[in-house]
């Protein structure tokens, strides 16, 4: 009895190893819902267009609007009851500093879109109950030809009131105002305009003043100018609207290919475990946390000592997990991105099928098991001619070559 005693003790004992062993090596990534870690990426940076975050209209100490565009990335406005009149706008996220916010899709050759949110019900403005919108707003940059961002409130009358920004033609950044009857002269933006701006509006029943200030700093609200009203009005909605040109920027192909994917890689491991994480660069990495390293960086090359950087294909790929981080990398100037869809794919889980269509599992709790995947293509580029081939989408998850 005690010699089947100790067997069935022994038996345990050996499962329990067993079990810790097969948990050994394993880089935890969410936890009931939560994640534990962070996607680090040298030099990554939002896409260079207009995004806005954080909008609200107050008036007599209550909110009549209060926006916070913090749904998955990609989804579109309307789903917060948004109304489209010009393109879309869609969640995106813009870093740490920002979080997420409503940019618009492009349509080939512009980043153009337009859509009104009505009031839950019209406020007519009054000396006790003056109106102010606040907003955050990424304003157009890197670009020499006309753009703009604004936030514009619609009257029961048809008038209409904005704030903004907006660059002409000759490739220099002003404050926008517009107002009735007559839009005021535009201000130029002081040169210690940041890229993230607070703006702000008020309206009295006989004036609207336009302020601003840099996103994140502890300075109050700096006055832009004012601009008398002939009679109060009643608001009935909010506007948002923007423009950028596609392409419109100073960053290499390659690492804006990279800076998507890592958006993507983001935006899927936030759907799968239904948490969020934070893309930083190395030096603001959390200690304590597991870390996704994506592409190339003084970081990922310490961990990975073995891999001989400088002669990997264009299209190679490294997977591999170092205790408990994992690296996510590869050649120039495709490899880095086709080892983040991969990884998506082939170890995540998410299969994309076509535009659209996409199949994305429901893990609460992922962990990334012992990987050490290191593959470079037979061929030197892969292509298939279609309209869905063509798609940087496509290319990007059926890891098409982009550059022919």
């Amino acid at each position: 009895m005690r010699s089947h005693c100790w067997n069935t003790v022994g038996l345990l004992l050996v499962l329990w190893a067993c079990l810790q062993t097969s948990a050994e090596g394993q880089v935890r990534l969410a936890t009931d819902g939560k994640s534990k870690a962070v996607i680090v990426a040298e030099g990554w940076q939002p896409v260079p267009i207009s995004a806005f975050a954080s909008i609200s209209v107050a008036a007599g100490g209550r909110d009549l609007l209060k926006e916070e565009f913090n749904g998955p990335s990609g989804q579109s406005v309307e789903s917060q009851g948004w109304k489209h009149s010009t393109g879309a706008f869609a969640v995106s996220y813009r870093g740490k500093e920002v979080g997420f916010a409503a940019s618009a899709k492009s349509d080939g050759s512009k980043h153009k879109a337009v859509a009104i949110k009505n009031l839950r019900r019209p406020h007519t403005i009054t000396k006790d109950a003056p109106l102010t919108l606040e907003y955050v707003v990424s304003r157009p940059v890197g670009t020499s030809r006309e753009s703009w961002a604004y936030v514009r409130v619609h009257t029961k009358d048809g008038k209409r009131w904005a704030n903004g920004v907006t660059v002409a033609n000759d490739g220099k950044s002003y404050f926008y105002a517009a107002a009735e009857p007559n839009d005021p002269e535009r201000v130029p933006l002081p040169a210690d305009a940041g890229p993230v701006l607070d703006l702000k509006m008020v309206m009295l029943p006989t004036t609207v003043r336009w302020y601003w200030r840099n996103h994140g700093s502890d300075e109050a609200y700096k006055k832009i100018r004012h601009w008398g009203l002939s009679k109060p009005v009643t608001i009935t909605g909010v506007m948002i609207s923007s423009m950028n040109h596609a392409g419109d920027t100073n960053r290499e192909l390659s690492d804006a290919r990279l800076d998507r994917a890592t958006d993507d890689l983001k935006k899927y491991l936030d759907e799968v475990t239904g948490t969020e994480f934070e893309i930083v660069v190395p030096e603001a990495a959390p200690k304590g946390s597991s870390k996704i390293f994506v592409g190339d960086s003084p970081a990922v090359r310490r961990l990975l000592p073995d891999v001989d950087w400088n002669s990997l294909g264009t299209d190679a790929i490294v997977i591999k997990t170092v205790g408990n981080d994992i690296v996510i990398s590869g050649g120039k100037p495709r490899g880095k991105v086709y080892a983040i869809y991969t990884f998506l794919q082939d170890i995540v889980g998410c299969r994309w099928w076509a535009p659209n269509e996409i199949t994305i599992p429901s893990k609460l709790n992922l962990s990334i098991p012992p990987t050490n995947v290191s593959y470079e293509p037979p061929f030197r580029m892969r292509v298939h001619t279609s309209r869905i081939g063509s798609m940087p989408e496509a290319r990007s998850w059926l890891r098409l070559s982009y550059d022919l």
